[in-house]
């Protein structure tokens, strides 16, 4: 599971274990959405002041704490 926060921070959840998994970070504003594709790769997250909408590669956090996510950011 993912949320956006008001500092520009997305945060991936694990759920089952009720804990953070990941902070990214990169949003110059509060984050108002984030949505996962359909496989669980990639995740989008927008809004706030930046205009930008980023992409991060969710692959590695989730499955190894030694893999980072990354991200890429358009302008709205």
């Amino acid at each position: 599971m993912a949320s956006g926060g008001v500092d520009g921070t997305v945060r991936l959840w694990d759920v089952t274990r009720r804990r953070e998994i990941a902070q990214l970070t990169g949003h110059q504003g509060g984050v108002s959405s984030v949505a996962f594709t359909p496989d669980g790769q990639i995740l989008a997250s927008g809004g706030g002041d930046d205009g930008t909408v980023r992409l991060w590669d969710v692959a590695g956090p989730g499955k190894s704490s030694s893999s980072p996510a990354t991200g890429t950011q358009s302008p709205l």
